[in-house]
């Protein structure tokens, strides 16, 4: 309805606009006609007075023509008569145009005639006639007419004209707005709320199209739109929810496939205290123990087993679904569970595991076994490529960060996790596809290529990112930036 509003009044103060100007310049030709009659009729008056001038100054000079002068005009206010020797002229009228007018007349013997003042709006018109004396020059009977009746004329046609113009702009604007409301605003106000009901993923009903305007053409429009729109949000919900569906199960295999390759080392760290139990067993069975010696081995025994269920019970928690909602958790506990996982792995290898710096009393929230499985796929890469006899570190340190462009929460305090190598590095011409899936530098079969990847995704879903840098001692640094959770 706004447009509809906008484009009614637009033509109608258009119309206005015509109408006022083609007034104006119809009230000034009028004008301009009754100046002219004016003007003439003025004229004609000092002609008419004339032999009368001519007489009285024959019979009694300059003295006689003032008093017939003064008697025949005293009630006349919109004409006034005043007679001009050549003295009187030459000693200056009230304003130089005049005087010069009077000047001409008298030289000239001609009639002159001047509205004033010449350089602005005429509030006056003068009419200057000879007069025969026998003067060696003219005398002149100067004729003034004031204006002010034909101002006030023309200021009361004006009003009444604006009046007019006002009262048929207003019929034609209501009735425009009326006629406008039934044939545009109604419709274009139906499609608006069927466009915001759009906007907001509401269900649509169609809107009714009737007509063959153009209108209708935009009805039936929107109308298919939305039905499309309908079918493509139907869509898109069940795309995204077996989009989660997949990543869930892609990064549950992920763990799965970690654990499958860690159980030989599961079975070693489980073999030699359950070797430790059954012996120390075997010696109270068979009563070879006794006294104090029971209670030591039965002691020795305990131990192993809380052994055996600490690296079991790591095992299990970082194999188990990762459907947790989101909390808020300190950010030590995303590397709490290295050691226990991956630290016999390290070993075999003769790799040194080591977890360093802690950032005490910083908090993360989101889903803290993502992160920790984002944290381990790191880690087992660095274990990887680092050559025996070397360090690995895993270091937690709270800094200001400006993060790159599309990711993080902008400049402010993030907790970063950096997992460091000794390994020969990461060719330059790999860095921009290092994040990609599928896309791995480790031999054939050595690899899925999805580590990275998963740990990348799971990282940006908690509005976080991975830098990947040379280390200054060698080896390579990934860095994982979080932001910190300042909520108390």
């Amino acid at each position: 309805m706004r447009i509809a509003l906008k484009i009614t009044l637009a033509l109608t103060l258009w119309t206005i606009g015509v109408l006022m100007v083609m007034s104006e310049r119809e009230l000034d030709n009028e004008f301009e006609i009754i100046d002219g009659d004016l003007t003439e009729t003025l004229v004609l008056m000092g002609r008419a007075l004339q032999p009368l001038v001519e007489d009285a100054w024959s019979r009694g000079g300059d003295a006689q023509v003032t008093a017939i002068l003064e008697a025949a005009y005293a009630r006349e206010q919109t004409v006034k008569l005043r007679w001009l020797d050549p003295a009187r002229i030459d000693a200056g009228l009230e304003q130089a145009a005049l005087t010069a007018a009077a000047q001409a007349c008298s030289a000239n013997e001609r009639e002159e005639v001047l509205r004033w003042p010449v350089d602005a709006e005429p509030v006056a018109i003068y009419a200057y006639l000879p007069v025969t004396t026998s003067n060696a020059r003219r005398s002149v009977l100067e004729l003034r007419r004031s204006l002010a009746v034909r101002d006030e004329l023309r200021a009361r046609s004006r009003r009444q004209l604006s009046l007019t113009i006002l009262v048929i702009g207003t019929c034609a604007a209501g009735m425009a707005i009326g006629i406008g409301w039934l044939l545009v605003g109604q419709r274009v106000g139906r499609l608006i709320a069927l466009a915001r009901q759009v906007g907001r993923g509401e269900t649509t009903k169609a809107v009714a199209a009737t007509g063959h305007d153009e209108l209708t053409e935009l009805t039936s429009a929107l109308n298919d739109m939305a039905a499309d729109l309908e079918d493509t949000r139907a869509r898109g919900s069940r795309a995204a929810a077996e989009r989660e569906r997949l990543t869930h199960e892609l990064r549950h295999a992920d763990r799965l496939a970690t654990i499958g390759a860690l159980m030989a080392r599961l079975a070693h760290e489980i073999g030699t205290p359950l070797n430790v139990i059954a012996a120390r067993t075997k010696l109270i069975a068979r009563e070879q123990v006794n006294g104090a010696a029971i209670v030591e081995n039965a002691r020795i025994a305990a131990e192993q087993t809380d052994r055996i269920t600490a690296v079991v019970r790591s095992f299990l928690d970082f194999a188990r679904g990762s459907r947790e909602a989101n909390r808020r958790f300190s950010a030590d506990a995303m590397v709490e569970h290295v050691l226990g996982l991956l630290d016999s792995f390290a070993r075999e290898r003769r790799i040194e595991l080591v977890v360093g710096t802690r950032a005490e009393g910083q908090w993360v929230r989101g889903n803290l076994l993502l992160l920790q499985q984002a944290i381990t796929n790191l880690v087992i890469n660095a274990l990887d490529v680092a050559p025996p006899d070397t360090r690995v570190t895993v270091d937690l340190t709270m800094a200001e960060r400006t993060p790159p462009d599309g990711r993080g929460r902008g400049p402010g305090p993030y907790v970063c996790v950096t997992v460091a190598d000794r390994g020969p590095g990461i060719d330059p011409a790999a860095l921009p596809h290092l994040f990609e899936a599928f896309f791995t530098t480790k031999p054939r079969g050595a690899g899925t290529g999805l580590g990275l990847s998963i740990a990348a995704g799971i990282v940006h879903e908690h509005e976080g990112w991975i830098d990947v840098l040379p280390d200054d001692g060698g080896g390579t640094r990934f860095v994982i930036c979080l932001p910190v959770d300042a909520d108390a």
